[in-house]
């Protein structure tokens, strides 16, 4: 433990200054001089989703649910990059193939053992076409994201 931190190794905490983030308003902060952002295109890899939020919508119902082939992802990234793209923006629901027969069969036919396996291909497609893979995927747990990053 050093004088800087607790017992648990963590930098002490300055009241004050919490205190003062708190009372910060609008007026406090001036307009970025630039803004920047990085050109995407969505691949939504499908719009099956384990939950069923009612103020989604973007999932569908098992049975209407679909699912991007690698030949779909393909084609969305090519044509992402032609038009000065610069990130595949990859979406889907909370595991999907954990609710959706379907989904599961289609990735196992496939050659994927889950949509993350299927994630990690997507993503290279997306190198392979020039573009930054940018994935969001919902929650993970530590194995799929090992799955996605390895």
């Amino acid at each position: 433990m050093t004088p800087s931190s607790d017992a648990g190794g963590r930098p002490p905490v300055d009241e004050e200054a919490i205190e003062r983030l708190c009372t910060v308003g609008p007026e406090d902060v001036q307009a970025a001089t630039e803004l920047t952002f990085a050109r995407n295109v969505f691949v939504p890899l499908t719009t099956a989703c384990r939950y069923t939020c009612t103020y989604c919508t973007y999932y569908d119902p098992p049975g209407e649910a679909t699912l991007l082939s690698p030949e779909e992802v393909r084609d969305i990234c090519r044509r992402g990059a032609r038009t000065g793209c610069t990130e595949a923006l990859f979406t889907f629901g909370d595991d999907p193939d954990d609710r959706y027969t379907a989904v599961h069969d289609q990735l196992d036919a496939w050659g994927y053992d889950s949509i993350h396996a299927y994630l990690r291909r997507a993503c290279e497609i997306a190198i392979e076409e020039g573009l930054l893979p940018h994935a969001n995927p919902g929650d993970q747990t530590r194995e799929q994201m090992a799955t996605v990053a390895t």
